[in-house]
């Protein structure tokens, strides 16, 4: 089945790819890393500024709003089926 695309379709592919990038030294082989899975397959996945910040910076983006002490740094995002990143409330 092949994945739908979407305008920020860019922005899961990176958070993928950096993800991927953390894991490297440490993945254990044949460990599913659920993470990774939800990147790979499109599902809702939650992500931290951080990771928001580092995708952004890699595709060239404006991501000064995602640092430390950004208006959105420090908070969780959804990222969900549909490519779209909202801020994610913990109750």
């Amino acid at each position: 089945m092949r994945r739908r695309k979407s305008k920020s379709d860019g922005l899961r592919r990176q958070l993928l790819v950096d993800y991927r990038g953390s894991l490297e030294r440490w993945r254990i082989a044949g460990k599913v890393h659920p993470k990774e899975a939800a990147l790979e397959s499109g599902a809702p996945v939650v992500v931290d500024s951080a990771a928001v910040m580092s995708a952004l910076m890699h595709l060239g983006l404006p991501c000064g709003d995602y640092t430390y002490e950004g208006r959105h740094g420090q908070k969780l995002f959804l990222l969900d089926e549909f490519d779209r990143l909202t801020e994610y409330a913990v109750d």
